[in-house]
């Protein structure tokens, strides 16, 4: 189970893994630092691969922003994590304890492979 929550559900390649890990980690976090970790990752993505070159500092700026939005809407759009605040407008996000959230909090791997 520990491989496919890790690898399916919360990937730590990309940024909604990032943040799920990190929500697992400290169980409750305010909508506006994880739009802005989700935007710092996403900004580190587009330079890495050179498209942050293709669009300028602004404009990637601007568009991680908006990634960043759509990020965090949908990871409280799939049903792991509760809401504070308005449904539609929540403050924060909240990881309930469970088994997802205890494996996404913990870093142990139990072989060579990382599994």
């Amino acid at each position: 189970m520990r491989v496919w929550v890790e690898s399916e559900i919360a990937d730590a390649h990309n940024p909604a893994g990032v943040l799920l890990r990190d929500l697992a980690r400290a169980g409750r976090m305010s909508v506006t630092d994880l739009k802005r970790k989700a935007a710092q990752i996403t900004l580190s993505q587009f330079e890495s691969s050179g498209i942050a070159n293709l669009l300028g500092p602004e404009e990637s700026r601007r568009r991680a922003a908006e990634a960043a939005g759509y990020i965090v809407r949908m990871l409280g759009e799939i049903g792991i994590l509760e809401a504070q605040g308005g449904q539609l407008d929540p403050e924060a996000y909240v990881f309930p304890e469970s088994v997802v959230r205890r494996i996404l909090a913990t870093t142990r791997r139990d072989s060579l492979m990382g599994f």
